[in-house]
């Protein structure tokens, strides 16, 4: 999915400024950067929190050169830094700690799949393959087990903060559906979607939707479960 389309399209529910680096002068990207102090810059196609790095409006001293640089990397996306909400924050600083939410919309009814909370682990990004960990949750948004991470070791509280991940209940979790509910009917021919969402102190806000997410689930050693979530995906998609 691209980025920078997305974020167009689903404009009320991205809650951030952003830029088109492709079409923005300098004087523009140094307005932004100054009146924002933290921005992201990201690729608007890549997979995986590849080509995404965190901006410091102080150190960027010389704007031509910044953007020609990011222009050359294809990180064509700017975007205002998400403030995320202090209980979020507490397990991991370093990154927006997000939320992905898999969610099937048949028509008239949006089906939640999996909701999972991920952790950065000391660097810029949350995402698994980025050295994350993730964790399942329940209805209630309540981590229910341990984080893993993709070296398989699991984590009942964070590492870097010792905030407990097990019991960690997501504030504003009781928004994020409602919201989900109105932003799959913005592209409705895209039913299956994973949504990365953040949550800041006013509320959540979506950063991206992935019409080709993978499925997360715990692993059995750390859950105790012994079924995936296949039969619940066959019982809602019907394949």
């Amino acid at each position: 999915a691209d980025k920078l389309q997305f974020n167009a399209r689903f404009a009320e529910f991205v809650g951030r400024d952003w830029l088109d680096l492709r079409v923005a002068d300098a004087a523009a990207v140094r307005s932004f950067l100054d009146a924002h102090g933290r921005a992201m810059l990201k690729v608007p196609d890549s997979l995986s929190g590849k080509g995404i790095e965190k901006i410091e409006a102080s150190e960027v001293t010389d704007v031509d050169a910044f953007l020609a640089e990011a222009l050359a990397n294809r990180q064509f996306l700017l975007e205002g830094y998400i403030a995320q909400h202090p209980a979020m924050a507490s397990l991991c600083p370093t990154s927006v700690n997000s939320l992905r939410v898999i969610t099937y919309f048949d028509g008239e009814r949006l089906h939640v799949l999996a909701s999972v909370l991920k952790m950065g682990n000391g660097g810029d990004i949350d995402n698994f393959s980025g050295g994350g960990m993730y964790t399942m949750l329940d209805e209630s948004g309540t981590a229910r087990f341990a984080a893993f991470d993709e070296s398989g070791t699991s984590y009942e509280v964070h590492p870097l903060t010792g905030t407990s991940i097990v019991g960690f209940q997501v504030p504003l979790y009781d928004e994020v559906v409602p919201m989900l509910e109105r932003a799959a009917r913005v592209v409705p021919e895209v039913p299956y979607v994973g949504w990365d969402v953040a949550i800041t102190p006013d509320g959540p806000v979506i950063i991206e939707g992935n019409p080709n997410s993978g499925v997360y689930q715990s692993k059995p050693s750390v859950s105790g479960i012994r079924e995936g979530l296949l039969p619940r995906y066959r019982e809602t998609i019907g394949f």
